[in-house]
């Protein structure tokens, strides 16, 4: 029991880190909140607005609308355009997590109980309901607040590793008769040898490990990628501040990117 319990905080673990932008390859500070929107992007210091971009095009600082040059507008419109770019890809890494987590979970509750044992369906449609919740915050035209602290509202923060350890629990808890006839089973089969029946769970979670390491190192391509994204909004902004004086130089990017690393954590 303890090695196939063990099993499954791995395959949680790793989808909690597929998805955090902060690693030791990544690290992103914003100085100012971001308000993203279908209309416009607004950039608040305690929800204060300091500036806005409107349509990809209006500039307002303080509420004023600032005149821009061609090339002015166009450093602009880019910058707004990037952001925006940016949001699928969150979107689209948060997902393949929570996809990765619930194939490695329902191959190790399959394993123990066989198949068509219920428990499975049970966290899978758990995680499925976690990934709608996903696919609705990142819905293009959905308001989204991001600031040093991460999303507004966002199902990544601690209640959400929390859900997750609930369901698992609460699952297992409702099922431990069958758990219990399913280990007696498995113990029968290993002639009685706890010893064996450990080994057996080890390996079988190596080799879970191993079979999630191709689809996991997707996903932290993908969130290089998506590093390498935000640091092109760095650069661009850093641009857009030495054209547009109203801006004040106010930095909103701070992108530090240190390069991939072969191995997911």
């Amino acid at each position: 029991m303890k090695a196939f319990l063990a099993t499954s905080v791995f395959l949680f673990s790793s989808m909690v880190s597929a998805h955090n932008i902060e690693t030791d390859q990544c690290d992103v500070d914003l100085d100012l909140g971001i308000e993203i929107t279908k209309k416009h992007i607004e950039f608040s210091d305690n929800k204060q607005p300091v500036y806005k971009i409107i349509d990809n095009e209006i500039l307002l600082v303080n509420d004023k609308q600032v005149s821009l040059t061609a090339s002015q507008q166009a450093l602009v419109k880019q910058y707004s355009k990037e952001i925006r770019a940016v949001v699928p890809q969150v979107k689209d890494i948060a997902v393949e997590a929570v996809d990765l987590a619930a194939e490695g979970i329902g191959i190790a509750f399959t394993e123990l109980l066989g198949e068509n044992n219920g428990l499975t369906d049970e966290l899978v449609a758990e995680l499925d309901a976690i990934k709608v919740e996903i696919e609705t915050r990142f819905n293009e035209g959905e308001r989204l607040y991001i600031d040093d602290n991460g999303i507004e509202g966002d199902v990544f923060d601690p209640e959400f590793e929390q859900r997750i350890e609930k369901a698992v629990e609460t699952t297992v808890e409702q099922s431990i008769g069958k758990i219990m006839i399913a280990l007696g089973t498995q113990m029968i089969a290993s002639g009685g040898d706890s010893e064996a029946f450990e080994t057996r769970m080890e390996k079988f979670g190596e080799q879970i490990e191993k079979d999630m390491e191709a689809r996991a190192e997707i996903i932290e391509q993908k969130a290089d990628q998506l590093c390498i994204s935000v640091k092109k909004i760095d650069a661009l902004e850093s641009e857009m501040l030495d054209a547009i004086p109203e801006l004040n130089n106010q930095d909103v990017f701070k992108v530090e990117y240190k390069g991939s690393k072969k191995k997911m954590m």
